[in-house]
């Protein structure tokens, strides 16, 4: 009798701990681009959760395969690259400031090592991130009735949801799509041709609305991907024209559109042709700035290639090369140089650029090989990565910031454990 009550505790114990953990993958996405500070708060206790669960409750399950082992490892060195390039750099506030961000990257291991047993996991998260995208609808739309400003905006308003134009844009556009893939992987159903449709509307007008050119581009690439998994045939040509007809018509008649797009080409156009922009005095545009720091990058490679920097050094270390007149001095202003590859290299090095590489490209490579071996879901999974290095263009705070971070995080956790157990099932 005892035994028996004592096997019920630990069953109730278990299924508990399971729906604690699906309950956070569902809250995660909500309200990531609504609330600040929603996905780190979620992040933590899905993480701390998951080293208590994992330790007492959750830890049953088929051995580790080599893939999972290699990606664990990888997400270990990627912390450890930082330490080291830290240390060697001096560690200072800068490195302090950062260490709870880059610590994230440790907690994939907890993290994977939960959901991997736990089968529904991208059911949950998923269903969030849908939740997520019409609860950034309704946020825009009051954004918009409040504002008074309409679809056009002549005042150059943004819509920036809680933080900026540069993570609402990205990262609705990223659940958008990575659920209207996941959807498709599916036998079809008029709920789910509905919910794409209406997730397709808000992803275009906030993306119209938050006017990230970041954005506006990954939308053309991971949409034209989109198209291409879904329709065959003469369905899928008559879908591309479509496609670019309406972008066509985006760049030209919407006005928040185009008028991004052309600053873009005046700014490419200028910043061509001068000489030596280190000798420039006149401030830069934004784009130019962008160029310029990546411009900058070969200085950072030739004196430190080894360990970089440091990670937060970009802007001290700078500023000896603006002195002797070779950068403009606009950059120096800047605490990142917004672009993910310009910043491995620059504040961790050659390590930091094959650490990154190992906890992007390693999984970006097993989805492919698992979508062309008949695995549609993996598809999603391509576009996850992809969406993400896209991202990483223009931005570096989608490996450096903490709401990037948790979401590439928790998502390649789910994605990759969901995808390699799917090709183990049909194995055997």
């Amino acid at each position: 009798m005892q035994l028996s009550s004592l096997n019920r505790d630990v069953l109730m114990s278990k299924l508990t701990s399971e729906n604690f953990i699906y309950l956070i993958l569902f809250l995660f996405p909500i309200f990531g681009v609504t609330m600040r500070h929603w996905i780190s708060s979620n992040f933590v206790l899905l993480g701390l959760s998951s080293l208590y669960l994992y330790k007492y409750h959750i830890k049953n399950g088929r051995k580790l395969s080599k893939e999972e082992r290699v990606l664990l490892w990888g997400f270990a060195a990627y912390f450890g690259v930082f330490v080291i390039t830290a240390l060697v750099n001096g560690w200072e506030y800068q490195q302090t400031k950062h260490l709870g961000i880059e610590i994230r990257y440790l907690f994939f291991i907890p993290i994977y090592l939960v959901v991997r047993n736990l089968p529904q996991s991208k059911r949950y998260l998923f269903m969030g991130s849908m939740l997520a995208v019409f609860v950034a609808g309704v946020d825009v739309l009051m954004y918009l009735s409040i504002d008074g400003g309409g679809v056009y905006h002549a005042d150059g308003y943004r819509y920036m949801g809680a933080y900026s134009p540069l993570l609402v844009g990205p990262v609705i556009l990223l659940f958008a799509v990575i659920c209207i893939s996941d959807l498709e992987s599916n036998q079809r159903t008029r709920g789910s041709i509905f919910l794409i449709i209406a997730m397709l509307c808000i992803t275009l007008l906030i993306t119209e609305e938050s006017s990230a050119r970041i954005a506006i581009l990954a939308s053309l690439i991971l949409f034209s991907f989109l198209i291409y998994f879904v329709f065959d045939g003469l369905l899928r040509v008559v879908v591309f024209v479509v496609l670019s007809l309406l972008i066509s018509f985006s760049v030209v008649f919407v006005e928040p559109i185009s008028k991004r797009v052309d600053i873009v080409k005046d700014e490419i156009s200028q910043y061509s042709k001068m000489e030596n922009s280190g000798a420039v005095n006149e401030p830069l545009g934004s784009v130019q700035l962008r160029l310029e720091m990546w411009r900058a990058t070969k200085y950072f490679f030739n004196d430190s290639a080894i360990f970089g920097v440091g990670l937060g050094n970009y802007s001290e270390a700078v500023k000896k090369y603006i002195d002797k007149k070779l950068v403009h001095p606009g950059i120096g202003m800047h605490s990142h140089p917004h672009n993910v590859y310009s910043e491995m290299l620059i504040s961790r090095g050659i390590f930091g650029v094959i650490v990154f590489l190992w906890i992007t490209i390693l999984p970006l490579s097993y989805f492919i090989s698992s979508y062309a071996q008949g695995n549609r879901h993996a598809f999603t999974g391509i576009l996850f990565i992809l969406s993400f290095l896209i991202f990483s263009l223009t931005e570096a705070s989608t490996f450096t910031k903490g709401n990037f971070s948790s979401l590439y995080i928790v998502f390649l956790a789910v994605l990759f454990s969901d995808i390699l157990t799917t090709n183990i099932d049909k194995q055997e």
